[in-house]
């Protein structure tokens, strides 16, 4: 099964973060304790390495569960070294905003991330226009690198409606949690 790590190389422990989708992660994960023997594979792709290495502004989407590498990367040592970001996470309702207060706290001495969380139940489906919106962001758009993680077709609504604004597709990055 494929699983996010959520925790960042500087702490001491792993954590992993899954959706409850099906038999193991309903009822097999959720058994697991500490001090249970596990055997771990990978990681597994690149989501993150842009981030790493590139001097861009950023602007990061997430959808429901697909927050989860973005929560590694906000508690990179080194966030300062890139100019700005601007980070949305979308969840259907409140009972689905588990790393809110996390995230909140994480930035909350970081100047160059400004964070905004949208509820799908309240507000509607997220689009670019809304993002665009919320931080203002259409005048330098196109020299942004833009982050993408979430379900399948939230990804590509909202990657296809940034590329008819004039982005450049290699500017977009996508995580995909799907193994081959």
């Amino acid at each position: 099964f494929p699983f996010s790590i959520s925790s960042s190389n500087s702490e001491e422990l792993i954590r992993i973060s899954a959706k409850k989708s099906g038999d193991f992660t309903s009822y097999n994960l959720p058994k697991t304790n500490v001090g249970d023997k596990v055997y771990l594979y990978g990681p597994y792709g690149k989501f993150g390495e842009k981030y790493l290495f590139e001097k861009k502004d950023m602007l990061w989407v997430a959808g429901g569960i697909g927050v989860t590498p973005f929560l590694s990367m906000l508690k990179y040592e080194d966030l300062s070294k890139n100019n700005k970001i601007d980070f949305i996470w979308s969840c259907k309702d409140e009972k689905d905003v588990i790393y809110d207060k996390e995230i909140k706290e994480i930035i909350k001495n970081k100047n160059d991330v400004n964070y905004r969380l949208w509820l799908s139940n309240d507000l509607g489906r997220l689009s670019a226009g809304d993002i665009l919106q919320l931080f203002e962001v259409k005048e330098n758009l196109t020299n942004k690198l833009i982050f993408i993680c979430g379900p399948n077709q939230m990804m590509m609504e909202i990657a296809n409606q940034f590329i008819k604004i004039g982005v450049k597709p290699r500017n977009i990055i996508f995580e995909d949690f799907n193994l081959i």
